[in-house]
């Protein structure tokens, strides 16, 4: 059976703000009073004021006939219910107590602050979310190993009744909880998640050791799929599970996939990297205990681990910005003998190989410094960055920590209504210097908790509440399922403060080192230049704000977009020497790197270096037949073709099986 409903790429039904008609509920009378009265969503200042919603354990209803007939047919869905407490097995109830760790009860407050924000109401939303893990019922998925993931509950479909405790929040502050039974038809549908075993690594693993906070991260990196999902209209939902599998390229933080799936990644890695707890963990151990902390786990297991911890720490410094793949553009990748034109293929493969080639980066040995990057690297063309999650996660990262949703009076910058003018200046001023003091604040190690009586991380909380709030409602009112719908709006809309869209602008300028903004004329470049170091951006920070007023006025802070979605599809299947022949890799030319394009055709020529050198620069094929003709003068004509022929079989195929409603995406990755 092919390994299905696997990665966090996957979307979920929408938690819609109907009222709950027609329900048999036996909930608290002051809990349905307060569904049906109006109550605002508080701008919340701490996560205590949040109530939290309830992991509930379910159970698969279907044997293996069933799990044939939906492969066969495409058309059959997957019945579920929810265990009753008296029916928790031994797992279950460690995860329940779980799930009262820190770290996991602010995933689940974000959860329910999102439905919250959703229903536009803080009461009449699903305060359940149901999960599956190690049971009987369960045991055909669980076998896949999949390990931890979100998936599409537009194919689960939930029977019987919801039984578990509620928690609420009155509109005087008092917490109550009780325990509340409800027909299953008369909740809001909700997103699932699988936490089962990954083939290197065991729930019950990780379960017996919270204080190491892995499986903490991995869970909150599913849950935000959960919540962005629940945002989405089930159409933007569909075009986002198609739109995802037009590329079979993998899933990775470094990896260059598709707009659609990097914005799902990028999303939950950037909320990971802002209050994820495993890299600070792993920091503050001494080299011997890091030793004790992976010494149980086998190579592979320590790999994936160290990647966790890798993926938030060069989140956090900006480090996926940079071109990390083609030879030539970062010494790291750096082989002047790729570059030859008769290099031994057979050489390549071997020295190129995927595992090989991903260590090169990933490796608690050889991480590789801002600077280094800075001096050896080039910055990567936006044809590619969109598409990569990791880059992605970055400015998700850098939009919540700076505050730059939020209202200039909530950030308390003072009381000037637009930054032009001298209250203005200072204001943009006091901008910049939380910005920063924001960013030192959330790398300390010993600022992760938030849960401290500093003052200091007390406000780092308030203004990541605030800023939360913000994205949540950017991405329903843009129903964003890329980078541009969500920059897009943030910098256009007429609902967003003309404040809020220079921040917006500031930060891209500042994430991106001005490589993106389209340039206009002199002015222009002197100002993206500002951007290309910390010490150039402080030096002319008058500069940079009188440049951003201009082109406020000007209508031009869309431009710092610059051409982000709009390279063409050149979508191409080929069989993958590097990744092992037996994989077929669908990808779009126009973002391919040195390293694909060898892939592809199966030489490395001095031609071939040059077509990476230009599509380095930003160079895009604006058609299959312009592809097709630069294969011809490799004499790699027949070749291309073939490649196209495969690529649009697989589109054809990711299509057929979107229109037969099987709303299920087949990915065999797990999604860590």
């Amino acid at each position: 059976m092919n390994k299905v409903l696997i990665g966090a790429c996957l979307l979920l039904t929408q938690t819609s703000a109907f009222a709950l008609f027609g329900k048999k509920a036996k909930e608290p009378e002051e809990l349905t009073k307060l569904k049906k009265a109006t109550h605002q969503v508080s701008e919340y200042q701490s996560f205590d004021e949040i109530s939290r919603i309830t992991p509930v354990p379910s159970k698969f209803r279907l044997g293996l006939g069933a799990i044939i007939r939906m492969g066969v047919f495409r058309s059959q869905n997957i019945n579920y219910e929810v265990a009753t407490p008296d029916e928790y097995n031994k797992l279950e109830k460690q995860v329940a107590t779980f799930f009262d760790h820190p770290s996991a009860l602010r995933s689940l407050k974000l959860v329910s602050y999102a439905r919250q924000l959703n229903a536009n109401s803080p009461y009449d939303i699903n305060t359940f979310l149901p999960y599956f893990t190690l049971r009987d019922e369960n045991a055909l998925f669980a076998n896949e190993k999949t390990g931890p993931a979100a998936v599409v509950s537009d194919s689960f479909k939930i029977k019987g009744k919801v039984e578990g405790e509620v928690e609420y929040i009155t509109p005087k502050g008092e917490k109550k909880h009780a325990m509340a039974e409800y027909k299953a038809s008369s909740l809001p549908q909700t997103g699932v998640m699988l936490l089962f075993d990954a083939d290197f690594l065991s729930v019950q693993e990780l379960i017996a050791r919270p204080k190491e906070n892995v499986l903490q991260d991995v869970i909150l990196h599913e849950f935000t799929h959960i919540w962005h999902n629940e945002l989405l209209s089930e159409s933007k939902r569909m075009e986002s599970v198609y739109g995802s599998s037009a590329t079979e390229n993998g899933h990775d933080a470094m990896i260059v996939s598709n707009p659609y799936l990097a914005f799902g990644e990028g999303l939950a890695e950037g909320l990971e990297a802002i209050y994820g707890t495993v890299a600070v963990q792993y920091g503050l151990l001494s080299k011997e205990e890091r030793e004790q902390f992976f010494g149980r786990f086998t190579q592979r297991a320590r790999k994936g681990l160290d990647f966790l911890v890798n993926r938030q720490s060069y989140i956090r410094r900006n480090s996926y910005l940079y071109n990390l793949y083609d030879y030539n553009n970062c010494s790291l990748r750096k082989n002047d003998s790729i570059n030859a034109a008769n290099m031994d293929m057979t050489r390549i493969y071997d020295y190129y190989n995927w595992e090989k080639f991903q260590s090169k980066f990933y490796s608690d040995e050889n991480m590789a410094s801002t600077t280094y990057l800075m001096e050896n690297c080039e910055i990567d063309s936006p044809s590619r960055l969109e598409s990569k999650e990791g880059f992605i996660a970055t400015i998700i990262y850098n939009l919540l920590y700076s505050g730059a949703m939020v209202d200039d009076k909530k950030l308390e910058l003072g009381e000037s209504v637009s930054f032009k003018g001298r209250k203005g200046q200072e204001a943009f001023r006091k901008f910049v210097a939380l910005d920063e003091s924001l960013f030192d604040l959330l790398n300390q190690n010993k600022a992760r908790n938030l849960a401290s009586d500093n003052s200091n991380l007390k406000n780092a909380e308030r203004i990541f509440l605030q800023s939360f709030r913000g994205l949540v409602l950017a991405i329903k009112k843009s129903e964003a399922i890329r980078l541009s719908d969500l920059v897009g709006y943030l910098l256009s809309s007429k609902d967003v403060s003309t404040n809020v869209k220079m921040k917006v602008a500031y930060q891209l300028m500042k994430v991106t080192k001005g490589s993106w903004f389209i340039k206009k004329d002199q002015a222009d470049e002197v100002f993206a230049g500002y951007f290309k170091t910390p010490a150039l951006i402080k030096e002319n920070l008058a500069s940079i704000q009188e440049h951003l007023i201009r082109m406020s006025d000007d209508g031009r802070l869309k431009t710092v977009m610059g051409t982000m979605n709009s390279t063409p599809d050149i979508i191409v299947t080929f069989p993958s020497h590097f990744y092992g022949l037996q994989a077929a890799r669908r990808i779009n030319v126009n973002a391919a790197y040195h390293i694909d394009l060898i892939d592809m055709f199966g030489v490395a020529n001095e031609k071939l270096t040059a077509l990476a050198e230009k599509m380095a620069k930003g160079f895009v094929f604006k058609s299959e037949k312009e592809f097709v003709e630069f294969a011809d003068t490799l004499g790699k004509k027949d070749i291309a073709m073939a490649m196209l022929k495969l690529g649009s079989t697989g589109q054809k195929e990711a299509l057929s099986i979107r229109k037969s409603g099987l709303k299920v995406k087949v990915i065999d990755k797990q999604s860590l």
